[in-house]
């Protein structure tokens, strides 16, 4: 349970972090989002050296809440996918599949957790 609780705080400060640079207009540039990619990778093998799967958990949990999470900071609807991200692009076309997916990085990530 403490960790759901920590995944959901990291999701939720991680989001707002980027929407205050979002509605800055300070758009993140590649190599930043390779810095963000390799902070949340951290904190993924951190929890897998105590759980494989709970790591695996955390992992379909912020990709289940982080673009939710950081839609509704920037007041858009939770299925909203931007221009810039490589999966808003490739999931723009693939709404249902997006959608599916984050539901389902939902449910599994909450029963490994």
């Amino acid at each position: 349970m403490l960790l759901l609780i920590a995944t959901v705080v990291f999701v939720y400060y991680t989001a707002e972090i980027d929407a205050q640079h979002i509605l800055k207009k300070e758009f993140i540039d590649r190599s930043r989002k390779e810095e963000r990619f390799l902070q949340r990778a951290t904190v993924a093998a951190i929890i897998m050296t105590f759980s494989f799967w709970s790591a695996i958990g955390f992992a379909l949990l912020f990709w289940a809440l982080f673009d939710a999470t950081l839609n509704n900071k920037r007041s858009l609807g939770i299925w909203y996918l931007g221009t810039e991200s490589n999966t808003d692009i490739f999931f723009k076309d693939n709404l249902l599949i997006y959608k599916i997916s984050k539901v389902v990085s939902l449910l599994l990530g909450l029963f490994l957790i």
